[in-house]
């Protein structure tokens, strides 16, 4: 099995932050359950979310046009390795490490930062709207002044602390931690209203919209999706978490939000007991 792809486990991609802000609000962190961990604004907090594979598989797939970018995020740079303190510094935060590392790994772990993302974007409305159309709503709900509206994200550094393996089959322990994304949308959209109207879609079920509706504070809410076979719920500490399961067998990672910071513990070892662990971070 190879190491794991650290983009991916930072999980911080604008294109992903972007389909959910624009189309996928009630939606959120579902399509690509294991991958995406940003939501609307800046999370504060964390919920679950029960959600179905039919659903899933209900959902039709945008239009690839349907984000422009303005100023593109630069996606190819790697994590640099810098020492415990330059990344503390960068950060502006304290960075947590395992308390207790399994044998099959080096003690001593990389420590790695990722450097500030901004990026911007508007919506080609057409095909936002042939989108809601698609999802059996109607695209109107979709106000004109959405058309040239420019959205920007804003990725902070993100702190990674890699445990290697000891043997010659590339195995790896990586503890993500950052501070929220945000996203900032246009003054003259109504977000509350869009929300609300696609809540109503014909498409989604009614437990879930409930489920969503009742999340007052929906703009700093980081949402867990549970989907049978793909996730299951946790608790580390009072912090609810949820387990994702990867494509390959092996590869599976734990995340949880605590005073606003985001954690995510990820590992290609399939024995290894995620849960066990983040209870002895410190």
């Amino acid at each position: 099995m190879g190491a794991l792809d650290r983009r991916a486990w930072v999980g911080l991609s604008a294109l992903a932050v972007g389909v959910v802000v624009l189309l996928l609000v009630i939606f959120s962190s579902v399509r690509d359950a294991g991958q995406q961990f940003l939501n609307l604004f800046r999370v504060q907090e964390a919920q679950t979310v029960q959600i179905t594979q039919e659903f899933l598989d209900s959902l039709p797939e945008p239009e690839a046009g349907l984000i422009e970018w303005v100023e593109e995020p630069s996606l190819d740079e790697e994590p640099r390795e810098v020492t415990l303190a330059e990344a503390e510094e960068a950060l502006g935060f304290r960075l947590a490490q395992l308390t207790s590392v399994p044998e099959a790994f080096q003690p001593e772990p990389k420590v790695m930062i990722t450097e500030t993302e901004e990026a911007t974007f508007t919506v080609n409305l057409p095909a936002a709207r042939n989108y809601i159309w698609a999802l059996g709503g109607d695209g109107a709900i979709l106000p004109d002044s959405l058309e040239g509206a420019v959205f920007r994200v804003s990725m902070p550094q993100v702190g990674m602390v890699v445990y290697s393996g000891t043997g010659e089959d590339e195995e790896e322990l990586v503890f993500i931690q950052t501070t929220s994304p945000t996203l900032s949308a246009p003054e003259e959209l109504d977000m509350d209203a869009i929300r609300e109207e696609m809540l109503a879609l014909p498409i989604l079920p009614p437990e879930l919209a409930e489920q969503l509706r009742a999340i007052d504070d929906w703009e700093q809410t980081l949402l867990l999706p549970l989907v049978e076979g793909m996730s299951e719920e946790v608790n580390i500490g009072s912090a609810t978490a949820v387990r994702f399961f990867g494509e390959e067998a092996g590869d599976r990672m734990l995340v949880w939000v605590s005073e606003g910071r985001i954690y995510v513990l990820g590992t290609n070892v399939p024995d290894l007991d995620l849960k066990a662990l983040a209870e002895n971070i410190r």
